[in-house]
């Protein structure tokens, strides 16, 4: 998998996705793999893909109340 290929920023200057993982210019694409990491890690990122997974999950969850 690419990692950092859409990474997470305060600004679309900065990154493809805010926050809660929504693509910026867009409606209803949302990121949540290890895309949204800050850099490539040089070890296995299995438990912060699932903690980025989970985040944008429960955020989707709550803006859909």
């Amino acid at each position: 998998h690419q990692m950092s290929t859409c990474r997470i920023a305060a600004t679309p200057d900065h990154g493809v996705t805010n926050i809660d993982g929504k693509v910026f210019g867009t409606d209803h694409l949302y990121v949540a793999d290890a895309s949204l990491c800050p850099t490539a890690t040089g070890v296995n990122p299995m438990i912060t893909v699932m903690g980025l997974a989970r985040h944008v999950s429960q955020r989707l969850t709550e803006n859909r109340s």
